[in-house]
């Protein structure tokens, strides 16, 4: 009977498994060891060894003569399991064996003693049992007969409950890197005798997606596909999935600009029956090749950001290549996309603002109610930065304090000042017993400071008296006006449906 690639090639020992090498260590050495335990659980995405591992793991426990933690594949036991005619090995698919008259019956069978060495019982997608039989199964694992090993596989370990995965030793299979994935399919193509082309291979490597059962599958296809040859002109027709070439051009249009150019491309791949997700990804790997070679890095950066957005939206919706639609327009359009702040800026070159000597521009975009709240932030002298750093620091601190009568004095009647390089705690208004209470609580207050600062508060100074006998302050800078007065805030408004939260006057 015909077997396809990846019923041939699915590992048989340990040493065959590929990219899971922390995986087979452990499990190798303790079978070496002999310190097996009675439940373990191998989880991680399809096509990536949890079964192979699985049978060879119980072909291992019931081989008559292992060597080096590995299977000898000669004995009978050994034979009997590779041809799925063990009667110790119990393989349950748990998708259809999940109810808890099923768990009951696999109970009662572990009564009966194995007839080589171990009964081994393995459930895959045990994520699938219905409640009862997990807690069914709970009772069968908490104390087994010490001749029974359970070995349960899942792509879903969120779904088992915590109660069984505290009794099993847990194993995690990660996705196969490209290259051991197109190495792999290079040996099985020498050893088949298949005429193939490198660059094919790693096509084929790059759409498994990280998966070994899945390239071996794909390489299949574009066997027959080709007549019995693996060639990368065929890859693309084969597969379903973009040329290198096509992704290039995509890449091009993007760069250009050409947004008609664009919509026609991605009309011929959604006609051509690609799949979105896949043609992102590999977009997304040239664009970042793009930006580690230094070639327009803002604009690759960018794309590579949009397009892998789009692929993260796409598992979530049923028509995925409007995401792309949407993703690829905006990455044409980058260069005509203008930010708030360059928005800002260029008002106050051309003066149309009310903001005048205006060395920075900081807008923060808050999000409330699908409105935009802008706050514009001018500065213009050295001082006012100084001020601002004080200000700054003087909110978080007193964002730190826990609320209280403490936290409430220095809100209302204290500030934080800094002169030639020493922070002082200053009291500006209220009565002896504010500066008595903060007094008592300065080496708290002090304590909270300098994990804001690196540094401390020198001491409590009272400025009351100072400002009360201070002249009028004269201010040269911008005076306060009324928001309706300011042309910056009617064009924001106009442009960004925006609400101006906060601003700051010299």
């Amino acid at each position: 009977m015909y077997k396809n690639l990846a019923q041939k090639w699915r590992p048989r020992k340990f040493s065959e498994v590929i990219g899971q090498d922390i995986v087979v260590t452990v499990l190798k050495n303790s079978l070496k060891s002999g310190r097996t335990v009675p439940a373990y659980l191998l989880s991680g995405p399809q096509g990536t060894g949890k079964t192979s591992v699985a049978r060879i793991l119980a072909r291992t426990l019931n081989c008559n003569n292992p060597k080096d933690g590995e299977a000898c594949l000669e004995c009978e036991s050994c034979k009997l399991s590779i041809e799925f005619n063990n009667p110790d090995i119990i393989e349950i698919d748990g998708a259809s064996w999940r109810k808890l008259d099923n768990i009951r019956e696999l109970s009662a069978s572990l009564n009966y003693p194995p007839i080589g060495k171990r009964k081994v019982i393995i459930i895959d997608e045990i994520h699938m049992l219905i409640k009862e039989a997990f807690n069914a199964l709970l009772k069968t694992i908490e104390e087994p007969p010490d001749y029974v090993t359970f070995i349960f596989a899942t792509t879903e370990p969120g779904k088992v409950i915590p109660t069984i995965l505290s009794r099993c030793q847990q194993f995690e299979f990660r996705r196969i890197p490209f290259r051991l994935i197109s190495d792999q399919l290079e040996h099985i193509c020498k050893k088949e005798g298949i005429e193939y082309e490198k660059a094919a291979l790693d096509e084929v490597a790059r759409f498994s997606d990280g998966s070994m059962r899945n390239a071996e599958t794909a390489a299949e296809k574009l066997l027959l596909y080709s007549g019995g040859k693996i060639l990368s002109k065929n890859v693309s027709k084969s597969l379903g999935v973009s040329s290198e070439e096509e992704i290039n051009n995509y890449l091009s249009l993007i760069e250009s600009e050409d947004i008609v150019g664009l919509e026609k491309f991605l009309n011929d791949i959604e006609e051509k029956n690609y799949d979105p997700y896949n043609f992102a990804k590999r977009a997304v790997m040239i664009a970042q090749n793009r930006v580690i070679s230094g070639k327009s890095i803002h604009l690759w950066f960018n794309v590579a950001d949009l397009l892998i957005t789009a692929m993260i939206k796409s598992r979530m919706i049923g028509e995925p290549m409007l995401l792309l639609r949407n993703a690829t327009f905006k990455a044409a359009s980058l260069g005509k996309i203008e930010s708030t702040a360059t928005f800002i800026e260029s008002l106050i070159k051309k003066g149309k603002t009310g903001i005048r000597n205006v060395t920075t521009i900081d807008t923060d975009i808050l999000k409330e109610d699908n409105r935009q709240k802008i706050a514009v932030k001018p500065t213009n002298e050295i001082s006012e930065n100084k001020h601002e750093e004080t200000t700054d620091i003087w909110n978080k601190l007193l964002d730190n304090l826990e609320e209280g009568y403490t936290k409430s004095c220095l809100k209302n009647y204290f500030g934080l000042e800094k002169s030639e390089g020493k922070w002082f705690l200053a009291q500006k208004s209220g009565n002896g017993g504010s500066y008595k209470r903060v007094k008592d609580e300065f080496e708290k207050i002090n304590s909270a400071f300098s994990s804001l600062a690196s540094c401390s508060i020198e001491s409590i100074i009272d400025m009351r008296n100072k400002q009360e006998n201070a002249p009028a302050k004269k201010v040269n800078a911008v005076q306060k006006k009324d928001d309706t007065e300011d042309e910056t805030v009617k064009l924001l408004k106009e442009r960004y449906n925006a609400t101006i939260v906060w601003k700051s006057y010299v």
